[in-house]
């Protein structure tokens, strides 16, 4: 990667951490709010371990607050993938320089000439 596109992967990172940050925050707000047997409830069904009738009958119970609780655990959920990705690009930025640098310093030592041996011959 050149300057400007590690510039921007670093700033997008930081961006990111603060989201994620500012999401977590809210998600504890709407937990107050909704109350901790709401939040299981929401929680079964978001992890989708509900049976289909169950689904759909605590679909229809939803208010504003269980959607935006659902609707923060979505954002939070690609801003943790996003995150992770763009690590896993610096990461992988940070080894190619280290494998190019290494290959670099083993071509050198394999290009070198060797020296010469100085045999005599006995013919």
């Amino acid at each position: 990667m050149d300057k400007t596109d590690l510039d921007f992967v670093h700033e997008m990172v930081a961006h990111l951490d603060r989201t994620i940050q500012q999401l977590t925050i809210t998600e504890k707000e709407i937990s107050i709010k909704i109350g901790a047997l709401r939040v299981e409830e929401l929680t079964e069904y978001w992890l989708q371990e509900l049976e289909t009738e169950e689904a759909e009958e605590i679909k229809r119970t939803f208010d504003h607050w269980d959607l935006m609780i659902i609707s923060t655990w979505a954002h939070l959920q690609r801003a943790h993938k996003t995150r992770a990705e763009a690590g896993q690009a610096l990461i992988k930025d940070g080894v190619n320089k280290i494998f190019y640098a290494a290959t670099i310093d083993n071509n050198a030592l394999f290009c070198k000439e060797k020296p010469k041996s100085k045999t005599t011959s006995s013919i």
